[in-house]
């Protein structure tokens, strides 16, 4: 097994094998410039990820690594239900099971996981975060939603009436 050692923008290093990151794009493109010049001697820098962020993520690679193609609905359904894909093959157990435990973190660490899944171009773990995230707000009015996210409203009352008056079917649907 051939391992490389990533760096997280607070210093710390994980060692990982080299498999398991052909899930990034970011860690690919990087990997394959690195052996023009002989090859990675150092740590790789990833910028945007705390330490325990890279880890988690890390966490999630290693599991994934045997996955053939790195199919991205087994990876989107994970934070589902069991679902079968379009090849009519379900979903292992063990891989829905594994995500669905995977995303079950504060929402701060989910959405810094998301920021990093992007920046390190890992689209099916972005997919399995966002699922994750569409999850906490499903259901909830743009009044939670704002709160839980910390945005600010810039509608006036009278503009914010007039959408509710516009979208009242949704509230009568929901009843």
């Amino acid at each position: 097994m051939q391992t490389i050692k990533l760096q997280a923008m607070d210093g710390d290093i994980v060692e990982v094998d080299r498999e398991a990151m052909r899930c990034s794009g970011l860690i690919q493109k990087l990997l394959e410039i690195y052996e023009e010049h002989g090859g990675p001697d150092k740590e790789i820098p990833v910028e945007h990820a705390s330490g325990p962020v890279l880890r988690k993520i890390v966490v999630w690679c290693e599991h994934h690594k045997d996955d053939a193609t790195q199919d991205e609905s087994k990876m989107e359904e994970g934070a589902g239900e069991q679902k079968e894909d379009g090849d009519d093959k379900k979903v292992p157990e063990d891989v829905a099971a594994f995500d669905k435990h995977f995303v079950r973190v504060e929402q701060n660490f989910l959405m810094e996981m998301l920021t990093v899944a992007n920046y390190m171009e890992m689209e099916p773990l972005m997919k399995l975060l966002t699922t994750a995230i569409a999850q906490l707000l499903k259901g909830k009015k743009a009044e939670v939603i704002r709160e839980q996210f910390n945005v600010t409203c810039d509608f006036t009352p009278e503009r914010l009436k007039r959408i509710e008056a516009q979208n009242a079917w949704v509230d009568q649907k929901e009843k």
